[in-house]
């Protein structure tokens, strides 16, 4: 019957079966079609709210990749470093716990609020971002020690402006 084919539905997508939906609905009809309607149509939002956070929890994991490995990096140059030389191993090590806490505080804040991605992007100017990823990479670069040098020139006739997430743009 209409009503089992609903109920097997519930009860896959109950189970884990995130594809679950109610086969043969049709377009018009009863109050059990429209049952069906409303059931395909929160399962999806269901589907689709979890591939979300899936799809975060992969990029949250990727962002933090870079700044533990920069961290290391530093801890283990200022370590190394003679007397009164680690400040600078030191600050570049500040510099990304505190992009690491700011990341950790958005996704919490995220998770209250969940607001979507939209509404938290805000208005950037590339040069400004260019130059920050400029120094980390000059800070990477020389950490390997290497007698080849970076250069990074970048010049802009007007400013040019975007909507996006500073820390993971940086």
């Amino acid at each position: 019957s209409r009503l089992s084919r609903i109920v097997n539905a519930a009860e896959s997508l109950s189970g884990g079966d995130l594809a679950a939906r109610v086969p043969g609905v049709a377009p018009e009809g009863d109050e059990i079609a429209r049952l069906a309607r409303s059931f395909n149509s929160m399962a999806g939002n269901i589907e689709r709210a979890i591939e979300n956070e899936r799809r975060l929890l992969y990029d949250i994991s990727h962002e933090f990749r870079s700044p533990l490995a920069r961290m290391r990096l530093a801890l283990a140059l200022a370590l190394r470093a003679p007397s009164g030389q680690a400040g600078r191993y030191l600050s570049v090590l500040d510099a990304d716990i505190g992009r690491m806490s700011t990341m950790v505080e958005e996704v919490i804040e995220q998770g209250r609020s969940e607001a979507v991605l939209e509404e938290l992007s805000e208005e950037l100017e590339v040069a400004e971002l260019l130059r920050g990823v400029a120094e980390t990479a000059s800070f990477e670069f020389s950490a390997g020690r290497s007698k080849a040098g970076c250069l990074f020139n970048c010049r802009l006739d007007s400013p040019v402006r975007l909507r996006g997430k500073r820390i993971l743009l940086e």
